[in-house]
């Protein structure tokens, strides 16, 4: 972006971007967790009484992507919560 487009971003636009900025992050996220279960998956194991079992016999047990995405999602509902009792205040004001 250049400098005037930074300048004439509303506060929707920015909140958007960053949402979308927030789950390329979480999905990128989710990749490098899924190469590492695949790595742990091979090589990762536990005894359980004579038998030997993996460690994380599920991928949700070592990375909870709906878990993530919810996160960020509440994150965001708190901060436009935030930006809405500021924007109230400020029209008492007026």
């Amino acid at each position: 972006m250049t400098k005037k487009e930074i300048e004439e971003t509303s506060i929707r636009d920015y909140s958007i971007r960053m949402h979308a900025y927030n789950l390329a992050l979480v999905d990128e996220s989710n990749r490098l967790h899924k190469q590492a279960f695949l790595n742990t998956l091979a090589r990762s194991t536990k005894e359980v009484g004579k038998k030997i079992v993996p460690v994380y016999p599920k991928y949700q047990d070592f990375y909870d992507y709906e878990k993530e995405l919810e996160r960020i999602e509440y994150e965001e509902s708190e901060e436009e919560t935030r930006r809405k009792k500021i924007i109230a205040n400020a029209m008492e004001m007026v």
